[in-house]
């Protein structure tokens, strides 16, 4: 079975978590991706696809949909990399369908239109309790002073040369 890898972006919505019998957790949703409008002014087509995560990452895209639904949200915008990989199955009738499912390997929530509110429940070391404490300092970029005009180099203060140190080796400037 061919399987391609695919970097989606648009508002996943209907997500649905359950929990196997090894207490891994499943969730399944749907990414509406936009075509966004056409030259009238009119919405073109919405594409639906089935996506599909399995552990943490299942259980992180439910909490943050229910974050999203808890401010009143249908939906959040996400930027989705996974495998589309088609599946079948036989609807009421009897009928063979198919259809197409990203399973996911990655998602992230889209800053284009919205803040991301929290970052703690990361297994990432870079949010631990000293990089939250490190983060809160950070300062933003309009309000760093702008850095000193550097003076020009003339030749009479050009570097010396390397000097020898007490061992006799000589100390390179770097």
């Amino acid at each position: 079975m061919p399987v391609s890898v695919v970097t989606l972006q648009g508002n996943l919505t209907n997500v649905e978590m359950t929990t196997g019998n090894t207490g891994s957790a499943f969730t399944k949703a749907s990414l509406a991706v936009s075509g966004g409008k056409d030259m009238n002014g009119e919405d073109k087509e919405t594409l639906w696809f089935n996506v599909k995560a399995w552990g943490d990452l299942a259980e992180n895209i439910a909490e943050t949909f229910q974050n999203a639904q808890n401010q009143g949200e249908k939906s959040f915008r996400a930027i989705v990399t996974g495998k589309i990989v088609p599946e079948a199955w036989e609807d009421a009738n009897g009928n063979k369908r198919t259809t197409t499912t990203v399973f996911v390997e990655d998602i992230g929530v889209s800053l284009k239109y919205s803040k991301v509110g929290s970052i703690n429940k990361s297994m990432n070391p870079m949010n631990s309790a000293k990089s939250s404490a490190a983060f809160s300092q950070m300062k933003k970029g309009s309000d760093i002073p702008a850095p000193a005009p550097k003076a020009e180099v003339t030749a009479d203060a050009a570097p010396s040369a390397p000097t020898a140190n007490e061992d006799g080796g000589s100390e390179v400037p770097f």
